[in-house]
């Protein structure tokens, strides 16, 4: 999903601070000042909110990326950009695990987060600049908890409805659009896992490095077996973009 410049300016908040009459010095700390209140206002504010989930936040003082608010030049500007990638992933799993099926709930354990392509622990703080999180359900009948039938036809879970996760990224978007994030459904292969069979010519696996976006045939070369792969169904959560107006 894309949003205009009109609808960005709902996720900033410009602050004009009085320095007039004040010396170079006492001007940059007034502006620092202001900024350490709005950043402790902010954390609080959406602490309470979230359930105690804190944002993360990049500071950029006068151009430079990662700067202390105290470096700020006495007409200088100081921009705080807030990240909600940990809170949306957080909810991601949370909603999986309160509407998956209870029977035996072991699928649980196996969800997996990776951030940027590599896996992280679940109670890991993401970092401020990370891009993109997946987040994947490594059961080995992940599969047929979204899209799997038993040989009478009939679905392979009944707590719960087919394309569970599908319709758990579809849900979640309102949850996630406010916080600057798009959940997308998708499937990832995972090589060292329970073989299923190839449905697309166009897969991402886990490697040694993380995520990897290959070609893959659909049958074995000189050979009329079809390749067998694993592929878990994912939500992957991106930034909104703003589109030209």
């Amino acid at each position: 999903m894309a949003f205009t410049r009109g609808q960005f300016r709902n996720f900033t908040r410009e602050i004009e601070v009085a320095t007039r009459g004040l010396t170079g010095p006492e001007a940059s700390r007034r502006l620092a000042a202001m900024a350490r209140v709005h950043i402790a206002e902010v954390e609080r504010q959406q602490a309470a909110r979230s359930g105690g989930v804190v944002p993360d936040h990049t500071t950029t003082v006068d151009g430079r990326v990662g700067a202390a608010p105290e470096q700020v030049r006495p007409d200088g500007v100081i921009l705080i950009a807030w990240h909600y990638l940990t809170e949306a992933v957080i909810r991601t799993v949370t909603y999986l695990e309160e509407n998956g099926p209870e029977r035996k709930g072991g699928w649980k354990a196996s969800i997996t987060t990776f951030v940027d392509d590599t896996a992280v622990p679940r109670t890991a703080r993401f970092p401020a600049g990370a891009t993109e999180a997946v987040v994947v359900v490594r059961a080995d009948y992940a599969r047929r908890l979204e899209v799997g039938k038993r040989d009478s036809g009939g679905p392979f879970v009944l707590q719960v409805p087919m394309h569970f996760v599908e319709q758990a990224a579809v849900a979640l978007r309102p949850v996630m659009r406010p916080l600057g994030w798009e959940p997308r459904f998708t499937y990832v292969d995972v090589p060292d896992a329970f073989a299923l069979s190839v449905e697309a010519t166009r897969r991402r696996r886990f490697g040694s490095r993380g995520i990897v976006t290959e070609r893959s045939p659909r049958r074995v070369p000189g050979s009329r077996d079809v390749e067998s792969q694993v592929r878990y169904p994912a939500i992957v959560i991106r930034p909104l973009r703003a589109t030209r107006s």
